[in-house]
């Protein structure tokens, strides 16, 4: 039941907006649209520590028996797995977090820290070595904690002691491994931060007790962090980098808030988003930047919505998310940008659902939701997006899931940037596809062992050489970065229009396939 409860909740989108443009490729993208789609049940007190960049690995915590904490991970095309334990043998293990692909994964089995690939399995860090608590994004630093205090791991140097101040904590990596981060309360009150380069030494960053259960967050390069500390009694987002020290961030002129925290940082340091308590007495969300100071984000007058929690931000730092309290213990995700402003997102159902993670870009949020009865799904909800070109024969045939296959596009349109990405969703489950790329519009149905219409024509070609061909995993999604240089419709010259579509496998109920809609964008 919970299988086909799962399919059905899927078969629904929401915030559809389908347009019908055949023939012709307009000068910008179709009306942009929201999904929601269930990616696994999951038992009562569960939470999410961490997802790759694409959304495709998600670290999940669960509550074992009563009372027993399970580090676990959920996969696109193996869905949700238990971290064995270092050897393989038989014990209980943690998942904390993934390297920026999902192909490392970092925790803990015994006493020892792990670091889990598909090919080698779970890995011991060495004998008595603690957890693993981060990771870069390459997967190829590791930092943690044992018996002995903090450490950093790469394979090179394996486990290396880190100054320790006095039980510190390794707790953070910079996404390029060049900076750890971490913390220690000498007090038993006060709860101060550190940084190890990678070069060697300590760097003290400051002190953050409010509220205690907030973490702070690094730049890419190691080179800023966003951490919540204190003044004259208030809680407060303050930026520290080596040349400015710890530096408050200040409301915006002529208003005031109770109290702000971080909730992300943008991977150039440049951007902070956080949550701040206004004198009106409801929190907002805020996004700071170097150049323009604190913008408390602008929300719809929702005489519904009583807060607003800031979660993350994308790493460019133009997206920012959290949840929004509704009547009753409900929350909803919501979701600004600029050029959108604040959506607030739902999903079908009576549903508790807040958003933890999201992908690299900030379009892919990743949640755990709750329905009547208590059952606790891990959830996506993928937010429209502008992109480039223009979407043409919308909605593509039904597919076994009830739902029309969409395709996106990505990047630049500059032949010399050579920076276009495809997204094909709402396909099955675990089916086989490619994209196809044509110099010309069609629309053709009848096709032999195929129920969708072909919208591609001209110089036709198939994107489906070695690597080409992609699987839609259980999340129903993927993806190929294009190189313009070798697309099978010959070179390309400004003014080039191209048009893409997916095909993939169906079943209808007999084995078939189908196709999504179609995009065309003129190249320059």
């Amino acid at each position: 039941e919970g299988r086909n409860q799962i399919a059905r909740r899927n078969a629904m989108t929401l915030n559809c907006m389908k347009m019908i443009v055949l023939g012709g490729c307009l000068t910008a993208m179709g009306a942009a649209q929201n999904s929601y789609r269930v990616l696994e049940e999951l038992s009562d007190g569960a939470g999410i520590l961490d997802c790759s960049d694409d959304g495709s690995t998600v670290i999940v915590r669960q509550v074992i028996g009563s009372t027993t904490l399970q580090g676990r991970f959920w996969t696109s095309t193996g869905g949700l797995q238990s971290l064995p334990s270092s050897g393989g043998a038989p014990g209980l293990s943690h998942a904390f977090a993934c390297s920026a692909d999902g192909s490392v994964i970092v925790g803990g089995s015994g006493a020892d820290a792990v670091r889990w690939t598909a090919g080698t399995g779970s890995v011991s860090l060495g004998a008595g070595s603690g957890n693993a608590l981060d990771v870069s994004g390459d997967g190829n630093v590791i930092v943690g904690v044992d018996a002995l205090g903090p450490w950093r791991w790469t394979p090179a140097t394996g486990v290396q002691r880190l100054i320790d101040p006095g039980g510190a904590v390794a707790t953070l990596c910079s996404a390029d491994g060049s900076a750890t981060f971490g913390a220690y309360s000498p007090s038993g009150t006060q709860t101060h931060l550190v940084r190890w380069p990678a070069t060697g030494g300590i760097d003290m960053v400051g002190t953050t007790i409010f509220p205690p259960n907030v973490q702070p967050f690094a730049s890419a390069d190691g080179e800023a962090l966003a951490f919540a500390g204190s003044l004259a009694g208030q809680g407060v987002t303050y930026l520290w980098t080596p040349a400015t020290g710890a530096q408050m961030l200040a409301a915006p002129p002529g208003m005031s808030f109770t109290w702000s925290y971080p909730a992300g940082i943008s991977a150039d340091g440049q951007v902070v988003v956080g949550t701040a308590l206004l004198s009106t007495g409801q929190a907002h969300p805020y996004r700071w930047t170097v150049g323009g100071g604190m913008q408390i984000l602008p929300v719809l007058p929702w005489s519904a919505v009583t807060n607003f929690k800031t979660l993350g931000c994308s790493e460019d730092g133009t997206v920012v998310y959290g949840q929004a309290q509704v009547p009753g213990p409900d929350r909803r995700p919501f979701h600004w940008t600029q050029s959108g402003g604040t959506q607030l997102l739902d999903a079908p159902g009576p549903w508790d659902l807040w958003i933890l993670k999201s992908t690299a870009d900030g379009m892919g949020l990743i949640g755990l939701g709750s329905e009547e009865g208590g059952v606790m799904e891990l959830s996506r909800f993928q937010v429209g997006s502008s992109g480039v070109g223009s979407r043409y024969g919308s909605p593509a045939a039904v597919n076994s899931m009830g739902q029309s296959g969409e395709i996106s596009l990505v990047g630049s349109q500059s032949i010399a940037a050579n920076n276009l990405v495809l997204g094909a969703r709402d396909l099955p489950s675990q089916v086989f596809g490619y994209f196809l790329v044509g110099t010309g519009s069609a629309e053709l149905q009848g096709l032999p062992g195929s129920h969708g219409t072909l919208l591609v024509a001209g110089v036709l070609g198939r994107l489906n050489q070695a690597g080409q061909i992609r699987n839609s995993g259980l999340a129903g999604t993927f993806g190929l970065p294009l190189d313009l240089n070798n697309l099978p419709v010959g070179p390309l010259a400004s003014g080039t229009t191209l048009h893409f579509q997916a095909w993939y496998r169906d079943r209808d109920p007999q084995p078939t396939s189908t196709f999504t809609d179609g995009v065309c964008v003129t190249m320059f």
